[in-house]
């Protein structure tokens, strides 16, 4: 009987998406690159953050009606999340098996207690 890999995930955090798109970074080409194989998966809340920005007058309403724009196209799986993202993606993240790729400093250090990976995207693009 041959074994099945585990399903390897990276979701991604509105504080990323925002910042990657503000210095003309795809980020979803990025974590593509980064990490070959692994499923993309966006939090409801992450859209709704993005779809609030969208409507906002703020110089990242631009890049949050962008990147959805691009969501739209890759068809990235969006799974249920509560709306304040952070609590979920301390609480779930884990469970679910996955990369979180944030730029919030404070979510990456409660991340990172708890023994998950995390990485973000640098102002040059690459992901750490």
């Amino acid at each position: 009987m041959q074994m099945m890999a585990p399903v390897r995930r990276v979701v991604i955090d509105t504080s990323s998406i925002i910042f990657g798109f503000s210095k003309k970074i795809d980020v979803f080409e990025k974590i593509r690159e980064e990490f070959p194989g692994h499923e993309i998966l966006m939090p409801s809340g992450v859209i709704g953050e993005l779809e609030k920005i969208g409507k906002e007058k703020m110089k990242e309403s631009v890049n949050a009606r962008y990147a959805l724009g691009v969501i739209g196209k890759l068809g990235l799986k969006v799974v249920p999340s509560y709306a304040y993202v952070d609590r979920w993606l301390l609480e779930k993240a884990e469970g679910i098996g996955c990369i979180v790729c944030t730029n919030d400093g404070e979510l990456r250090k409660k991340l990172s207690a708890k023994g998950l990976k995390v990485v973000s995207v640098s102002v040059g693009g690459a992901i750490r």
